[in-house]
């Protein structure tokens, strides 16, 4: 604030405030004493509370005049943090994969806000720490976890606001599938099909008494594998297949 006084003397100033809504009753802020005229003076309220306040300067020259000045200005609540799970990518995960976590922090008030997000491996019992930083109001923020393993991980993710620690907490999990490759040896579809015409001349049946799981010396066969059928937005990719023949009996 700033006191003027018309015959340039210096002034005596008082501050108070009152939070009753009537300025009933009115508690001293602080004083200066012989301040220059036209001078800006600062006065501070400590710990405010949740109110109305009503603000009240008065000046007081040397010869015993006074005037004040009236303000007042509203102290509302701070409004607690959030965090919401957004996304984990790829949708179906598996061993080795790179697993990406998003989530959206949000504050009404626009504060700055401490994310710290942890995961365990171990059903919850103990819990490793992925990242703590500050972040803004209203960002989205992604966590990489690389090369996972054969398993179950649960994800704690919470944001703080910190001057008054008030806190939200957003929980997830994923469980990583692990890869397979199932090898067979199979007829040619022209082999197979004279197997079944024969069966059928004999029996009636497709699969006597020549079974399928029977080669016969001079056939002619194909070699077939079944991997795990991976998910379109997995990192994992088949790199390559080998074939080895690891005995024979002739």
């Amino acid at each position: 604030m700033c006191g003027r006084d018309a015959d340039g003397d210096r002034l005596d100033l008082a501050a108070e405030y009152s939070t009753d809504g009537g300025g009933k009753n009115w508690y001293l802020i602080g004083t200066k004493l012989a301040v220059q005229q036209g001078s800006t003076q600062v006065f501070k309220i400590n710990d405010v509370d949740i109110y109305t306040y009503d603000i009240r300067i008065t000046a007081y020259d040397p010869k015993g005049a006074s005037g004040f000045d009236t303000d007042s200005f509203v102290v509302v609540p701070n409004q607690p943090p959030t965090i919401e799970h957004i996304s984990t990518t790829p949708n179906t995960i598996y061993v080795s994969d790179d697993v990406t976590l998003t989530f959206k922090v949000d504050d009404p008030d626009g504060d700055a806000l401490e994310l710290n997000v942890q995961t365990s491996d171990d059903g919850g019992t103990s819990w490793n720490e992925l990242t703590r930083k500050t972040v803004q109001s209203g960002s989205l923020q992604s966590i990489v976890i690389p090369d996972v393993k054969v398993m179950s991980y649960l994800i704690k993710a919470s944001v703080v606001d910190p001057p008054l620690g008030e806190r939200d907490q957003s929980d997830t999990s994923f469980t990583v599938g692990n890869l397979s490759v199932k090898g067979m040896v199979n007829h040619t579809d022209k082999w197979n099909e004279n197997r079944t015409s024969f069966n059928k001349s004999k029996t009636g049946t497709s699969q006597s008494p020549r079974a399928i799981d029977v080669f016969w010396p001079g056939e002619r066969f194909e070699l077939r594998a079944e991997s795990t059928d991976i998910a379109t937005n997995s990192s994992v990719t088949c790199i390559s297949v080998e074939v080895e023949l690891l005995q024979k009996w002739f």
